[in-house]
């Protein structure tokens, strides 16, 4: 009990009383934050990890295309040359990695066009563009080292892959109305290497797709004889959508997507990506060749263009550094 009067003059004991509460109230309501706070990070988490198991089950589960024998190409195995395409609209270009010396920085040639229904960069998209690009890219007369030079991860013939892109090209059509259906990347390849450590360079660079399971086909070209003969160069073509061939003529396609594959963020990640794939192989090798995801721009310097007139390829040729 205190005494009015006390309290007036003023009271330690009954200060420190109220500040006591003050402190106990103050760390109360601390927690209750730190407490609401970690409830409200956890409910995150978990609304998280439940999206991730709803689109991990939604991929594992998947879409079942299978193509009926009387429904299957019928297409020659070698594809003819009439079948050459532009990528939206420009001729292909390939950079050449190599120049006379065999020792240095170079500056790796990348390029990357995603096509789908609602391109409209050069032409428009075409009916069928899918299957007319893997089947060009897979040519006999261009392959570095002939059937050795393309292989599939969901054909094991050039009809099976036609059939698979007609596939993919069907099913995206009910998806959104711009829908991406595939993507081609071109990359120049050391003419120093040999055909078997060009080949070793791309199979590495591929575990990129394969981590993802994403389909794909590659196609080692050698140069053309009209043109110059350090064009060594590959193409890949793939799709965003996750596919897996459960066996002939059927495939087992995701629901969902790879959103990060093209992407600003993701071009550059396998710029350099194929960057390391060729430096490693050519250190296991012995050779002092060393490339740079940097472009020959960004480090200053130019370059000589060289027209192939025989594929229409444009070849560039990098000044050595």
């Amino acid at each position: 009990m205190v005494k009015l009067a006390t309290l007036r003059k003023g009271s330690t004991a009954v200060a420190a009383q109220l500040a006591a509460a003050r402190s106990a109230r103050n760390r109360a309501t601390r927690a209750a934050h730190i407490e609401a706070a970690e409830e409200r990070a956890s409910a995150r988490r978990y609304k998280r990890a439940r999206a991730r198991e709803d689109r991990e089950r939604a991929m594992n589960k998947g879409i079942r295309v299978t193509v009926a024998e009387h429904e299957r190409p019928r297409t020659k195995g070698r594809a003819p040359h009439k079948l050459f395409y532009r990528l939206g609209g420009k001729a292909i270009r390939s950079q050449l990695l190599t120049g006379g010396a065999t020792s240095g920085t170079r500056s790796v040639h990348f390029a990357q066009t995603a096509r789908g229904f609602g391109s409209k960069t050069g032409r428009r998209w075409r009916n069928g563009e899918g299957e007319r690009a893997a089947q060009y890219i897979t040519r006999e007369e261009a392959l570095e080292g002939g059937e050795a030079g393309w292989w599939s991860t969901i054909a094991q013939d050039r009809r099976e892959l036609v059939a698979f892109h007609r596939a993919s090209e069907a099913l995206e059509q009910h998806d959104r109305a711009n829908a991406n259906v595939y993507v081609t990347e071109i990359i120049a390849l050391p003419a120093s290497a040999t055909a078997r450590q060009r080949r070793r360079m791309i199979r590495r660079y591929c575990r990129y797709f394969d981590k993802r399971g994403l389909p794909y086909t590659v196609a080692m070209h050698k140069p053309d004889p009209q043109g110059d003969v350090r064009n060594f160069h590959v193409h890949i073509v793939y799709s965003l959508r996750p596919a897996t061939r459960l066996g002939p003529y059927d495939w087992r396609f995701a629901v969902s997507k790879v959103s990060d594959v093209n992407t600003p963020e993701g071009i550059a990640t396998r710029r350099k990506l194929v960057v390391d794939a060729i430096n490693a192989t050519l250190r296991a090798s012995g050779s002092k060749q060393r490339y740079t995801h940097l472009s020959n721009r960004a480090r200053g310097l130019g370059r000589i263009d060289i027209q192939d007139s025989q594929t229409r390829c444009r070849v560039i040729h990098r000044h050595p550094c």
